[in-house]
């Protein structure tokens, strides 16, 4: 996808962010997008899993895909999710 690489003949400075934005949207809005959705249902039962997976470019860097990696970077730190929605799983038992 346009965005979520740099070419071979280029740098970062030659980066577009709107095709930028549509990598980094994509991968992130994906992710809390199914979490807001199947969340609702989860908290309503009390039970579920949410397994976000994410890429090692968060941790190590890898050239000339600055796109890809801002938004596994992204989707990597939603454990904020996890301490917003954790109270609807809370039982008293």
């Amino acid at each position: 996808m346009p965005g979520a690489t740099i070419g071979l003949c280029q740098t970062i400075l030659d980066l577009k962010i709107e095709e930028f934005n549509k990598v980094t949207n994509l991968n992130f809005e994906g992710t809390v997008l199914p979490i807001l959705v199947f969340g609702k249902k989860m908290a309503d039962q009390k039970s579920g899993s949410i397994i976000n997976i994410s890429s090692m470019t968060t941790f190590r860097a890898i050239t000339r895909v600055v796109g890809y990696s801002a938004a596994k970077s992204a989707v990597s730190d939603e454990w904020w999710l996890f301490l917003i929605i954790n109270p609807f799983f809370q039982t008293d038992s």
